[in-house]
């Protein structure tokens, strides 16, 4: 009756801690962020012009400003938006805005993370283009261009197509060294943090080592029958201890028991061999588990890195 007790409360013991094992939660998973990185706000303002009729400059920035939109990862702030925030007094000011002040006025007034400044002139029959990217912060010049045509102005629109990928190469290359910085950042190892595996026993990447969550479970439920083994073993050795106290002298190689003293020995021994299957499978479980989490978080970790 005993040693069916202590079998039936640790084969409960091993039943709950392998349920707890399945219906533990799965560990949090950190996935990186989806959202699209900030786009460089650049303003590309009226091109100044000299000796040039309006027309053709207004129809120049136009083409300006599609080219600057071109560029990936650059927002281009058109003239008709700059109209719409900057009071009268600061779009006159614009058409000269050379230096450091003004630039950073104009920038923060619009919200820009650079400006265009463009010019076009004609000196006799030959068009002079000037274009240049300022950064609003700095008001240092992050890239410019130069060229000058003679004849039709038709050709000024290939030189601005060609000239603005130059112009804006610097800015470009600048804004995706901070993407990629931002994204490093929130991946943690170097490389994008764009959510860890959904199988089961994923981790956070950038951990030193793979957490397998139902491996853990099965040491657990080792760990319990161990501990069950145990308290069985205790038992038994209790049993043996009852039984040496009421067990008489060896006399010519044989034990003499009292009264009562048989019994303890009989479930001793039953004990015995309960503790060590208990054991030795709670041990078998464990180790199982163990290698269980060993080589597959070797494994989850390497295939982690890039």
């Amino acid at each position: 009756m005993k040693v069916s007790m202590v079998w039936l409360l640790s084969s409960c013991a091993i039943a709950a801690a392998a349920r707890a094992a399945d219906s533990a939660p799965a560990p949090a998973v950190a996935v990186a962020s989806t959202s699209a990185p900030r786009l460089a706000r650049v303003a590309v303002p009226n091109m100044v012009a000299t000796g040039v009729d309006a027309a053709l400059a207004k129809t120049l920035t136009e083409v300006l400003t599609i080219e600057v939109l071109k560029t990936p990862g650059i927002e281009a702030i058109g003239m008709a938006d700059i109209e719409a925030v900057l009071n009268h007094e600061q779009q006159k000011a614009l058409l000269g805005c050379d230096d450091a002040s003004c630039i950073a006025e104009i920038g923060g007034a619009l919200g820009v993370d650079a400006l265009v400044s463009s010019k076009i002139g004609l000196v006799g029959e030959t068009y002079v283009l000037s274009i240049r990217l300022n950064d609003t912060r700095t008001a240092k010049p992050l890239g410019s261009a130069y060229e000058t045509v003679t004849g039709k102005p038709d050709a000024l629109i290939n030189v601005i197509r060609s000239k603005v990928p130059e112009v804006m190469r610097s800015l470009a290359r600048k804004e995706t060294a901070v993407a990629a910085g931002v994204a490093d950042s929130a991946g943690g190892t170097g490389h994008t943090n764009t959510g860890a595996s959904l199988n089961s026993g994923s981790r956070q990447l950038g951990a030193p080592f793979r957490v397998i969550w139902p491996a853990i479970g099965v040491i657990a439920t080792g760990l319990v029958a161990i501990a069950a083994g145990g308290v069985v073993g205790g038992l038994a050795v209790a049993n043996w201890v009852t039984g040496s106290d009421h067990a008489n002298q060896r006399i010519g190689g044989h034990v003499y028991y009292a009264p009562g003293a048989q019994k303890p020995f009989a479930d001793m021994n039953q004990l015995a061999w309960a503790a060590l299957i208990t054991l030795g499978v709670g041990g078998a479980i464990a180790a199982g588990g163990i290698a269980w989490q060993f080589i597959g978080g070797v494994a989850g970790d390497a295939e982690a890195r890039p």
